[in-house]
């Protein structure tokens, strides 16, 4: 995964520092907002609550390149960030003790697309874009706690790591031009995504606001995610083992943005032009 991640690097600092010399390049910046796509929600019994849920909802923000092979068909590489805190479950074990579980979650993604581009007038088109995600970066907490006549009695913080997740997305984006250079976007995306972690760590443990990380043996501290479907929890110098869990990042998203492409405006052929008739004329 690490050598996938430098790999990619390198492909995009490359990108970026011909830009310059570039005449069909063009790079782009976005930032908005993801809505969870519609579900249902439902209750088990009068006391516990369970939705429809996507950590695919919250801010979203990134950049990208791309470039452009002829007036209509092109390719991006963009970078998408999912900040989201939307997976809560909660519920009474009585009338005077509650527990709540939220899980909130930062992601990086990595966003190849082909495009399709329609000129509607001469300030205004449309591009449509889609392709694969893979999300190559993310920081994934699973939060707890349990009260008692209002008072915390523990929390805990357990972290996900391991596998790489993969999905789709397209895209419809309205572009329009202050220049032949500078342009304003709109974008109105629909990515599809869920990511199964391999392995699960408490780093945070606190009982009546003491900290007790340090007391727990490795079978509650560590957790391994398999095919297996039967859970094993009692060894305890060894990780816990579970079956495979999914997390949803399906999302819906509006965002806006500035893009800037890199052409020779007809000045600058021009100038050129002349330049090389006034070269010929001296010979």
């Amino acid at each position: 995964m690490q050598k996938l991640q430098i790999g990619l690097i390198v492909i995009v600092s490359t990108l970026y520092i011909n830009l310059a010399e570039a005449q069909n390049y063009y790079v782009k910046a976005l930032g908005g907002y993801g809505f969870r796509i519609p579900g249902e929600t439902y209750l088990s019994d009068p006391d516990r609550k369970y939705s429809f849920y996507s950590l695919g909802k919250g801010i979203h923000f990134g950049a990208g390149a791309g470039y452009q092979f002829n007036k209509t068909i092109g390719a991006e590489l963009y970078f998408n960030h999912i900040i989201s805190n939307d997976h809560i479950v909660s519920f009474r074990w009585d009338e005077n003790s509650y527990y709540k579980r939220p899980t909130n979650s930062n992601m990086w993604q990595l966003m190849p697309a082909f495009t399709l581009s329609n000129k509607l007038s001469e300030k205004c088109s449309f591009v449509s874009g889609f392709g694969p995600i893979i999300g190559i970066g993310r920081k994934f907490i699973q939060h707890e706690e349990f009260y008692l006549d209002n008072k915390k009695i523990w929390e805990e913080e357990m972290r996900f790591t391991g596998s790489t997740p993969f999905g789709a997305f397209a895209y419809l984006e309205f572009n329009y031009d202050f220049s032949n250079k500078l342009y304003a976007i709109a974008q109105f995306r629909i990515s599809a995504l869920s990511y199964t972690p391999l392995k699960g760590e408490i780093i945070k443990y606190e009982r009546n606001g003491v900290d007790k990380l340090d007391s727990l043996p490795i079978n509650i501290r560590y957790r391994e995610y398999s095919e297996n479907y039967h859970v094993e929890t009692s060894n305890p110098n060894v990780p816990s083992r579970y079956p495979f869990t999914s997390y949803n990042y399906s999302n819906i998203s509006l965002q806006i943005g500035v893009g800037y492409r890199f052409i020779k405006t007809e000045e600058n052929g021009q100038s050129s032009n002349v330049k090389k008739k006034k070269k010929k004329k001296r010979r």
